[in-house]
């Protein structure tokens, strides 16, 4: 089935490339020539542009390096994060539902990718960002039910990267992950507080630390991490793997779903009608 979107006097259909069409579009005097990918029902699954993009009202046209299709399949929230791969090195490391995925970042060729293989042949939506420690990614997908699935990886020199361990059990889904030396600390949509040692996968504690959802990311502050639920309820704990350790909360008064930030000696919350800021 063709897309609404798609089906526009303005787009000249050009050329058909296996799963792709070549097609231009005129758009306020501004011609856009762009390849849509289908899958095997005929459905939009990519789209990438060949042209130059405008930033700004006035700006100058500046031409796109590189653009590099990706498997889709429900929509991804992840952050992409820059890893070191030598002194002077990095590579841009993407995640998503399908694949976990490092791209040279002058080229956008991958250097290594892992493809994931679900369990019960089920695929679970990345919105957590990937986070790094000691060679290891960790990435974590879930969906609204019960449904959790987190995979560390290690990679590899032959454009692969090797499993190190998987689990369906305790992990986030829309919150992110915190990594501390050999640790990952979060909070769970569910309001568990847990932490795990990342090297071998082994959950070092779990523990309730919200009574209700969470969709917030946990911020470290120092040797503490910061958690708001959604009903505003703030906690922090202390970044140990020993036990979970609570050293304080709040309430806020409003719903929060948006991660909080820090910066010059301030926290700032977004909550739902409100812009807080907090300062020692």
């Amino acid at each position: 089935m063709t897309p609404a979107a798609m089906i526009d006097k303005r787009i000249k259909w050009l050329e058909v490339v296996g799963n792709k069409v070549k097609a231009s579009i005129l758009n306020n005097e501004i011609t856009i020539s762009a390849w849509p990918y289908l899958n095997e029902k005929g459905e939009l699954v990519n789209f990438v542009s060949e042209n130059k993009s405008a930033f700004g009202e006035n700006a100058k046209t500046v031409k796109r390096k590189w653009s590099t299709p990706r498997e889709a399949h429900r929509a991804s929230y992840t952050v992409p994060f820059l890893r070191s791969t030598g002194k002077d090195t990095k590579e841009l490391v993407v995640g998503s539902t399908t694949t976990l995925t490092a791209y040279n970042i002058a080229t956008g060729k991958p250097n290594w990718e892992y493809k994931l293989k679900w369990p019960d042949g089920k695929l679970l939506r990345a919105i957590g960002q990937p986070v790094e420690a000691d060679g290891h990614i960790l990435l974590y997908t879930g969906e609204g039910g019960t449904g959790r699935y987190m995979v560390s990886v290690t990679p590899t020199t032959d454009g692969n990267a090797k499993l190190d361990w998987d689990t369906k059990k305790g992990t986030p889904y829309v919150p992110g992950a915190v990594v501390v030396k050999d640790h990952a600390y979060w909070i769970g949509d569910d309001g568990i507080a847990g932490c795990m040692n990342i090297a071998t996968g082994k959950m070092a504690w779990s523990e309730r630390l919200l009574a209700k959802g969470v969709s917030a990311s946990p911020i470290l502050l120092g040797d503490q991490l910061l958690v708001i639920g959604e009903d505003g309820v703030c906690a922090s704990f202390k970044a140990t793997p020993t036990a979970m350790e609570k050293t304080s909360g709040a309430q806020l008064g409003e719903a929060v779903f948006a991660t909080p930030a820090a910066a010059n000696g301030k926290l700032y919350v977004r909550g739902a009608d409100t812009l807080f800021c907090f300062k020692k």
